[in-house]
């Protein structure tokens, strides 16, 4: 599944400006799905009108399809970042599998953000999860960021200053 942000159509001149992220959303429901998106809508009006994020999306259980599982690699491969949106629990064997076989390619994304929705989950559930994520990200040399969208331990939306790091051509764009 692919979607482009709200602020714009996506032509071909966007995609090669300096204004371009590549998303990968990996959600566990529709519900997450959703709020990541919203997420990556939110950070696109954050930075601005002319700024792109083009978001590819692959669910927990496309994920235990190998076809589909490559279709995710590709897409990850491409990505700026990657969003896991999830409510905390274990991560399904056939997604942690991919998550440590394919996140470690050379052209590998330079973030991974956990958005975790910690109202359906047991009790320190989310934070094992958060911490998984965030070595993970440690062990491929990404950047790790975490948000709660919701709930007792909810954060402000993730500020458009976190992926300035994520496009080497953004800091001299801004200028």
């Amino acid at each position: 599944m692919q979607f482009i942000s709200k602020n714009k159509t996506m032509d071909q001149a966007a995609r090669t400006s300096d204004f371009f992220l590549k998303a990968l959303i990996v959600y566990e429901d529709m519900v997450t799905g959703k709020q990541a998106k919203e997420t990556c809508d939110s950070l696109a009006l954050e930075l601005g009108p002319d700024w792109q994020i083009e978001m590819e999306a692959s669910s927990f259980k496309s994920l235990q399809i190998p076809q589909l599982q490559e279709y995710a690699t590709a897409a990850a491969t491409n990505s700026d970042l990657i969003l896991f949106s999830c409510y905390g629990q274990k991560l399904p064997k056939e997604v942690w599998r991919w998550t440590e076989l394919n996140l470690k390619r050379s052209n590998q994304p330079k973030a991974l953000i956990a958005h975790v929705d910690n109202t359906r989950s047991p009790a320190g559930s989310s934070l094992k999860m958060e911490q998984y994520l965030a070595d993970l990200a440690r062990r491929r040399g990404m950047r790790f960021f975490a948000h709660h969208p919701i709930g007792p331990q909810a954060t402000r939306p993730l500020s458009s200053s976190v992926l300035f790091s994520l496009n080497p051509r953004m800091n001299s764009s801004l200028n």
